[in-house]
């Protein structure tokens, strides 16, 4: 992967993460729906105040979703992205110290020196 693909998330998330907050969204539209409609027919005691509550109560589940799934989605985006890149480094600083140490023994052999240095340690 580039910098600039998408990591990967595990499997099915992002799709548990739209459907549930589509039908979290879906709901509190549909029950706020009904209550105007209520109203409409001919009214119900208290559904004003029901009226003025329930884009609130639609706004804090909608967003409890994404708190609650969004979040970590993102976060173990960044986590997967960030092991990605140490690995990369690992690689690189493992691959330039058998580099050294093969240059060292090179070097050795060339002058007619004894090279008995262990060779680094590593992955």
């Amino acid at each position: 992967l580039n910098g600039n693909q998408m990591i990967p998330v595990s499997p099915g998330r992002e799709a548990w993460f739209i459907i549930s907050f589509t039908v979290q969204y879906a709901a509190g539209l549909a029950v706020l729906g009904c209550m105007y409609w209520a109203d409409w027919l001919g009214g119900i005691a208290g559904i004003e105040s029901l009226k003025l509550i329930a884009p609130l109560i639609i706004a804090a589940t909608a967003h409890s979703i994404l708190i609650v799934e969004g979040v970590p989605m993102v976060a173990e985006r960044y986590l997967r992205r960030r092991q990605r890149v140490g690995r990369e480094e690992g690689r690189r600083e493992t691959q330039q110290l058998w580099e050294e140490w093969n240059r060292r023994r090179l070097e050795a052999h060339k002058e007619g020196k004894e090279f008995n240095e262990p060779p680094p340690k590593g992955d």
